[in-house]
């Protein structure tokens, strides 16, 4: 058993498969085809990121300055990009989609860990979505493919209980060719605002 377990670490580790994040706040939430290896090569290029409203994306909801009600359902951002469209040609994605862990595999875990396959790599335009909230250390962040963002349950609950403060929200976009930097990172020169009463 131990020397099973071994083996599917070190299988894992030369296969590439990411074993720590040097991130402390960890992965972010995860929208259309984004996985983490992705998601790292996004967090590589911070330091590259420019300001440019061209290639940037632009966020249609919410709008600047929005109230979005404390009671209601968990909101989805949307927004538009130009980067996709004027990198040329769309690239044909794998249709994967998340899916949730039951109970069952949960439990299974305990007893045997399991060894998962590397998601398919991504090659396209990417959404890196970041929400600061006053008084807590990490942000609210979701990555996607999508030109939109619903809030799962713990970030929307994270905006609910900023307590009417003002939120930032940063968007960083790319393109990436099977998990490697194309075109950017861009953000938009100015960020948007919106509170949570």
């Amino acid at each position: 058993m131990i020397r099973f377990v071994a083996l599917s670490c070190a299988v894992g580790a030369l296969a590439g498969c990411p074993t720590t994040t040097e991130d402390p706040c960890g992965e972010p939430a995860y929208g259309g085809v984004a996985s983490d290896e992705a998601y790292l090569t996004i967090v590589d290029a911070f330091d590259k990121v420019s300001a440019d409203d061209d290639q940037a994306p632009q966020l249609t909801t919410p709008e600047d300055g929005a109230v979005l009600a404390k009671d209601g359902d968990a909101p989805t951002f949307a927004w538009t990009s130009s980067l996709s469209a004027s990198l040329g040609p769309s690239w044909p994605q794998p249709s994967f989609r998340r899916r949730a862990p039951s109970l069952l595999d949960e439990l299974s875990q305990l007893v045997l860990p399991v060894a998962h396959a590397h998601l398919p790599p991504v090659t396209g335009d990417i959404y890196l979505v970041e929400i600061a909230v006053p008084g807590r250390e990490c942000p609210v962040r979701g990555l996607t493919t999508d030109l939109e963002w619903q809030l799962d349950e713990a970030s929307w609950t994270a905006l609910q209980e900023s307590g009417g403060q003002e939120l930032t929200l940063r968007m960083i976009s790319a393109f990436l060719v099977e998990n490697r930097l194309s075109e950017g990172p861009f953000e938009p020169s100015s960020k948007r605002s919106f509170r949570v009463e």
